[in-house]
């Protein structure tokens, strides 16, 4: 639903109209928020998919919630417990210790190559262990994914589709949206990029505003909400990262309390819970679009 006086939900909307003009100097496609359940502003193409990029991780995470929420998956079994290794460049004895939940957390230890890299904060190998060093590496974020469909028998796609796109009336949402993608050179274990809208997004950042809920529906514990979206590392003076959400350090956001989920281009979902709000920034990068970070937050 949307507010037909943004008024109603406590906006001013002369600064509203504003903050529409400023984010229409900015490189960026797309921009949702919700206040309190419904649409303040829907600008730029809102029902448009775009390219997910590292967003994707915070949908893994909450995937996991689904599971770990009824028992069916262990956090702290290691590598060697479930028998998950890599091709050719094989794990070090080391590495195989880390758990499910160093995974989570970019906490592994472990510095393989791994598909769709982006951005990587490598060390040599076995240089550090399980736990100790956080270190952004799609090795860890990839594996999750065998992980899941190792322990569950589903497949990511079908379960994203099953748990969030059906109960949460996702509009846009196809299940051809999402993929697999190899670059078996580096590793056996595979990216899996989503395209979603930023509406769409928006319904999915809505239930981690109101703690796990869709409505009367319980999609979510609270607890997974809480627990993935604290604060295990920090990143830099701005942000650090909880379980594949990162979480945000500054002043005018930590006050509210202000979890994201982010990717290529600055694409977000931000989620505000202590007023509840929700705002989605959806960029164009097959353009080469890309939403300067600065001038994002000062929006939001």
């Amino acid at each position: 639903m949307s507010y037909a006086d943004p008024v109603q939900a406590g906006f001013d909307t002369g600064r509203l109209e504003a903050a529409r003009e400023t984010w229409e100097g900015l490189p960026s496609a797309a921009f949702f928020v919700v206040s309190e359940g419904a649409v303040v502003a829907s600008w730029g193409e809102p029902s448009r998919r775009f390219m997910c990029h590292s967003v994707r991780k915070s949908f893994m995470s909450a995937l996991y919630g689904i599971y770990w929420d009824r028992g069916e998956i262990e956090l702290n079994k290691t590598l060697v417990d479930l028998g998950i290794d890599d091709q050719d460049d094989v794990l070090l004895e080391s590495e195989k210790q880390a758990r499910i939940l160093d995974l989570l957390k970019a906490r592994s230890g472990i510095f393989h190559p791994a598909a769709y890299a982006g951005r990587t904060d490598s060390q040599p190998r076995g240089s550090q262990g399980p736990g100790r060093y956080f270190a952004y590496n799609n090795w860890d974020f990839n594996t999750l994914v065998t992980i899941l469909e190792q322990e569950t028998g589903d497949k990511v796609f079908e379960a994203f589709d099953e748990y969030f796109a059906e109960p949460l009336e996702m509009e846009d949402w196809r299940l051809s949206d999402g993929y697999y993608h190899y670059e078996r050179d580096k590793s056996m274990h595979p990216a899996y990029p989503f395209r979603l809208s930023a509406r769409d997004a928006a319904r999915f950042g809505l239930v981690y505003t109101r703690n796990g809920r869709w409505g009367e529906l319980r999609i979510l514990s609270r607890d997974w909400v809480q627990r993935s979206t604290t604060m295990y590392s920090i990143d830099s003076e701005q942000i650090g990262y909880g379980l594949l959400w990162w979480v945000f350090r500054e002043t005018r956001f930590k006050q509210y309390g202000m979890p994201a989920a982010l990717g290529g281009g600055h694409q977000m979902i931000a989620v505000l819970p202590d007023i509840d709000l929700v705002t989605v920034n959806r960029a164009n990068t097959s353009q080469g679009q890309r939403t300067p970070m600065p001038e994002l937050l000062d929006l939001i």
